[in-house]
């Protein structure tokens, strides 16, 4: 499933850059990126919850050191203002080798954001 609520938790399991069609979509990962947190935004939207509850991510982005910047790019599109989720990106190879990047996020249900913050770390976003 694209994702589960259990426990006062959403799990978004990992979108990648199809659309609505079931078409992949993008030959960079940029635009992947940019589709993949669109589909997670989407899943976000079902539940009333926002970029902004979210408090954990992890990426598989495939050959990292060449396409991290672009998707870190992307992923601070989405995530702009403190306090940051928890966030792990690790190099991937995906099952389509076409796709170069996938994105799964977790987020509180039921809690305020202002609840949350960043009680450790330096608040960093990467």
């Amino acid at each position: 499933s694209h994702a589960v609520v259990a426990d006062g938790r959403l799990a978004v399991s990992g979108q990648v850059a199809v659309d609505g069609d079931g078409n992949r979509v993008g030959d960079d990962v940029a635009t992947q990126a940019r589709l993949a947190f669109d589909n997670v935004g989407v899943v976000l939207d079902a539940v009333d919850l926002h970029f902004g509850d979210v408090t954990e991510v992890r990426s598989h982005v495939v050959d990292p050191r060449e396409n991290y910047d672009a998707y870190l790019a992307e992923y601070r599109e989405r995530f702009d203002t403190a306090p940051y989720p928890a966030h792990t990106a690790l190099g991937a190879r995906l099952p389509d080798p076409e796709l170069l990047v996938e994105v799964e996020v977790a987020a509180p249900v039921g809690e305020e954001v202002s609840e949350r913050g960043d009680t450790e770390g330096d608040g960093s976003r990467n």
